[in-house]
């Protein structure tokens, strides 16, 4: 055979030193720096001397301010070309980078057919005539691929050069005034006021965000990115954006005045909820999403200060916009917005989602005043006497008013999901509650009807919901409403039902007489330590339960069990009584209680058991000292400690001895190794999870 010519093959296409994530990340930086100057700028725009200052001293103030103010708005108008200018970078390599994707994909498919060709033709499989006709039309392939790649990396030399001269135009406040000046910068003020006009209407904010340009959505997001960071109808590329911008300034401002001693009450509690968003913001920093290449974290919503300090929070794993199963979920009492309780729920549900179907979004909403035992708006952290507040605000679960109130705010949030979906498919849309949180999902169910996209409401560890039936509760909507329920779960036995409960807040959905679908969970034992584990979320997000979970999430059906009937179960009353008589052993060999040794399955062994949770092995309590034997350490009691352990010793009831615990400061005791997996403070966190 002839000679052949065939293309060299084509060399790879260069790794861009310039990312997306790095130009957002920038962007951020200018926003948040931008937004901290904008309420400088508000400040001096302001103009007052202070009230004591008289005569020329105060039209001197008066001076500086406003100089000062006029300065100020030219380095803000600077900051906003420059996150225009970022974000506008930031575009071009998203799209440069899915180029060079495609590319690279060109380049392995022409090197396998160079390759193949040179192996036919020396194995001499091929005829002379075909050989020619593919080589020349790999050359032209080559060929067009290596000057597409040339032109690619022009671009992307263009895109650098073109951001590094738009910063270079502004670095001086005399470039930047001139810059501003030939640029008709956005009216912010007129921009927030339309904002604020359209609130509550998730699909007409969606519009109107869409009709802005980049300058004046970075504009808005500069100058109130709270406000945009918490509307409905915004997408949430745009929302996380802005909520970081806040989420730094207020986080900057605030440690700030801290540094200086000058934190209030209110303040030092949000900069707490603050320190926790900025750890979970930290641990996803550089994590991104397989499906979209965007960041894993979205927060959709943040307010440290709401609800008299607890705080909101709205945030998921995954972009709810992009995402073909996306799930809400909405915890219950004692669960914090400000710093994200139950947001290992989520991380648990993603990551299980992930795994089934890929494209996956888990929202955790904490955006509800949800009753909790942490105080009351003007408490004092610590202070004695406030415990009757907050039994009250916790006594509030007793009542469903809350939960309504709640529901209205979550179908408006359901609603903006609707207007920023850009999913191409048909989603699978579920919100999942636990305790008093699904509650609130029962009501959004009964709210939302089928106006929007909601296929299924979970409920999980469910104390009662509206409605004689599952048709009170959705009618003809479409939406199929699941039941977790462990019967050794006191809390969800407190429905109107079989299991004898209080029904003060409605019907037990897990009765087969309400006809929900009941899905099998991992269960816990009918014990003291199951009263308060048995309704924990994490119990229910595990195991079995979590499968199920998993499977009506991502549009699967899960295990399904019987519902409860009259005598196929114990009751609330038996069970509680039965816990209490502690009538099942503990895991413990023996108990060695002042050098006496007693079976495990004596009320001694029942105290300490409550003192330290799950231990295997002996126990030993001698002199004042709490040891586990071959622990390699031991807690020293106070005798006041040591009174309550007896009183628990001989036969205390199990939610009797609450005074005691405060009383002798047992929430103070700690694991004495780490494999004590509930102390005393976890188990007082857990009793007030039952109120």
């Amino acid at each position: 055979m002839a000679t052949i010519e065939l293309p060299a093959e084509v060399p790879a296409v260069p790794h861009m030193d310039s990312q997306p994530t790095e130009a957002a990340s920038v962007a951020g930086d200018f926003r948040t720096v931008g937004a901290v100057l904008h309420d400088v700028q508000s400040w001096s725009d302001r103009g007052a001397a202070p009230k004591a200052w008289k005569g020329d001293a105060a039209e001197a103030a008066g001076h500086a301010r406003t100089r000062f103010a006029r300065r100020a708005d030219v380095a803000e108008e600077a900051l906003q070309l420059a996150t225009v200018a970022s974000v506008r970078f930031e575009d071009r390599l998203q799209r440069l980078e899915k180029r060079r994707s495609c590319l690279d994909s060109r380049r392995s498919l022409v090197n396998e057919g160079i390759q193949g060709l040179r192996t036919v033709i020396d194995n001499r499989s091929i005829g002379e005539a075909e050989a020619r006709t593919q080589a020349a039309a790999l050359r032209r392939r080559a060929s067009d691929l290596t000057g597409d790649i040339t032109v690619w990396m022009l671009d992307l030399s263009d895109a650098e050069a073109d951001y590094v001269g738009a910063l270079q135009r502004i670095d001086t406040v005399a470039e930047a005034r001139k810059v501003a000046a030939k640029v008709a910068l956005p009216d912010t003020r007129a921009l927030y006021a339309h904002l604020r006009s359209l609130r509550g209407d998730a699909r007409a904010t969606a519009a109107w965000w869409a009709s802005l340009t980049v300058a004046q959505q970075q504009a808005l997001m500069v100058a109130y990115p709270g406000a945009v960071g918490s509307t409905d109808g915004i997408p949430m590329v745009d929302r996380d954006a802005a909520n970081r911008t806040n989420i730094d300034a207020l986080r900057s401002d605030l440690q700030q005045r801290a540094e200086h001693g000058r934190l209030t009450r209110q303040q030092q509690r949000a900069l707490t909820n603050l320190d926790a968003m900025h750890k979970i913001e930290q641990k996803y920093a550089a994590t991104v999403d397989p499906e979209t290449g965007q960041p894993l974290l979205d927060i959709i919503k943040y307010d440290p200060f709401a609800y008299g300090g607890d705080g909101s929070s709205i945030v998921s794993l995954g972009n709810p916009d992009l995402a073909g199963d996306v799930t809400t979920y909405t915890p219950g009492l004692t669960s914090h917005g400000g710093t994200l309780d139950g947001f290992a729920q989520v991380e648990a549900l993603h990551t299980s989602m992930a795994a089934s179907s890929g494209s996956a979004a888990t929202i955790l909403y904490d955006d509800y005043n949800m009753p909790d035992l942490d105080g009351l708006p003007g408490d004092v952290a610590g202070s004695p006497g406030r415990f009757d507040n907050d039994l009250r605000d916790a006594m509030a679960v007793a009542s469903p008013a809350d939960a309504r109130d709640a529901a209205h705010h979550l179908v408006g949030f359901l609603h903006g999901l609707d207007a920023t979906r850009t999913y191409s498919g048909d989603p699978q849309v579920t919100v999942i509650g636990h305790s008093y949180g699904s509650e609130v999902a029962a009501y959004a169910a009964q709210l939302h009807g089928s106006h929007g996209q909601l296929d299924n409401v979970v409920l999980v560890a469910n104390p009662g919901v509206p409605g004689h039936d599952v048709h009170d509760l959705v009618g003809n909507s479409g939406i199929h409403v699941y039941v977790g329920s462990d019967d050794h779960d006191p809390v969800s036995l407190l429905g109107r039902g079989p299991a004898g409960g209080t029904g003060t807040l409605g019907q037990d959905p897990a009765a087969a007489s309400y006809g929900a679908t009941r899905f099998s969970v991992s269960g816990g034992p009918e014990t003291l330590y199951g009263l308060t584990h048995n309704h924990d979320a994490g119990s229910y997000f595990s195991g079995e339960g979590l499968r199920n979970i998993t499977a009506i999430a991502t549009g699967h059906q899960p295990q399904v069990v019987a519902g409860r009937t009259e005598g196929s179960y114990e009751n609330l009353p038996t069970f509680v009584r039965h816990s209490a008589e502690g009538s099942l052993p503990w895991p413990y060999n023996h108990l060695v209680t002042d050098g006496d040794v007693a079976s495990g399955n004596t009320p001694a062994a029942h105290a300490v058991h409550t003192l330290t949770g799950l231990v295997p092995g002996p126990v030993k309590v001698e002199g004042g000292r709490l040891a586990l034997d071959g622990a390699g350490g031991a807690v020293d009691l106070t005798d006041a400690q040591v009174h309550t352990l007896d009183l628990l010793a001989h036969g205390a009831g199990p939610l009797d001895p609450l005074a005691s615990y405060a009383a002798a400061g047992l929430d103070g005791v700690v694991p004495v190794a780490d494999d004590v997996s509930h102390n005393v403070e976890t188990l007082l966190s857990d009793l007030k999870g039952l109120l």
